[in-house]
């Protein structure tokens, strides 16, 4: 059942980027559009990006992806903890709607709809100088995504040590179920959002949600990062009983096996792409199905 079950998530992560050529489903990977190139069809990107330099007839809508924006959109540009770039020359014909991460906008973009953005300011926003693609944020990408993990990892597993354990409890017994569940959740996350974000009574119901979604991911991944590191220190005869210790040696090894993978001619990109997806449905799905590591139900009985 659960070969099943990663065989058929598998397949549909390979498929949706078989419908680039009409718009689609993009799970990571990066989508291009020429100048003179026309896609007619709606796109919808998870973590991934995408490049508009020609026409795109349809909406495009980016949860946790970046885009970068220097044709001509003729529906919607709806945008969900990402970093978009409206370049000179960008037009987009119906709204612009972008909910934290972090917007550039040439001062001569046209808008045809409405413009609404909460973005979060501050010392945890970050800006990028001019560049053209994300060729930049892609050669220092696995740099920076090191220390964050390293950073989100020491502060999770020290505050939440009883919860890591308990995601890796159930991951460990349920994986096959906790990946069913973290797809389903992913899938219905997006639809959720964009419903809270058109109606104005929902726009804080929207970012409780986005919140509550990072936090399971953070709290499945480093559950993961125990999992492995866990086996990793049995294996070599290590000794140690620190939920932070060994989750950090879980993440410096799935950082090395991430890094052989991408070195892996034509066929390590793909490859990364699929394991990074499991990864995050793993995390989530396993955060979902333990009530965040607390084993405890949803809604209180009696």
């Amino acid at each position: 059942m659960k070969f099943r079950i990663l065989m058929v998530l598998v397949l549909i992560f390979l498929f949706s980027g078989l419908a680039q050529a009409s718009g689609g489903v993009m799970f990571g990977g990066s989508r291009h559009i020429g100048p003179d190139e026309v896609v007619r069809g709606d796109i919808v990107i998870f973590g991934g990006e995408v490049e508009i330099f020609g026409t795109l007839e349809g909406d495009l809508v980016c949860l946790g992806g970046n885009a970068q924006v220097e044709g001509r959109i003729s529906g919607d540009l709806i945008s969900v903890g990402g970093r978009i770039r409206l370049e000179e020359g960008a037009s987009i014909g119906g709204d612009l709607v972008q909910a934290g991460g972090s917007i550039w906008r040439d001062p001569q973009v046209q808008i045809g709809g409405s413009y609404r953005s909460w973005e979060v300011t501050g010392p945890f926003r970050v800006g990028f100088p001019h560049w053209t693609g994300y060729r930049f944020v892609s050669a220092w990408g696995s740099v920076f995504g090191f220390f964050y993990h390293l950073l989100f990892t020491l502060l999770v597993s020290f505050l939440f040590a009883n919860n890591v354990r308990g995601v890796a409890s159930t991951l460990r017994g349920e994986w096959g179920f906790s990946l069913l569940v973290g797809f389903l959740g992913f899938i219905l996350l997006l639809p959720v959002v964009v419903f809270l974000l058109i109606t104005i009574l929902g726009i804080p119901l929207a970012f409780v949600v986005l919140l509550g979604y990072y936090l399971a991911i953070i709290l499945g991944q480093v559950g993961i990062f125990f999992i492995l590191g866990h086996w990793l220190m049995e294996k070599f005869g290590w000794k140690n009983d620190k939920v932070i210790g060994v989750s950090v040696v879980g993440l410096l090894a799935l950082f090395v096996v991430r890094l052989i993978i991408r070195l892996i001619p034509l066929i390590g990109g793909p490859i990364h792409m699929i394991v990074m997806v499991l990864i995050y449905f793993l995390a989530l799905g396993a955060t979902l199905k333990s009530r965040f590591g607390t084993q405890k139900p949803w809604i209180a009985r009696g």
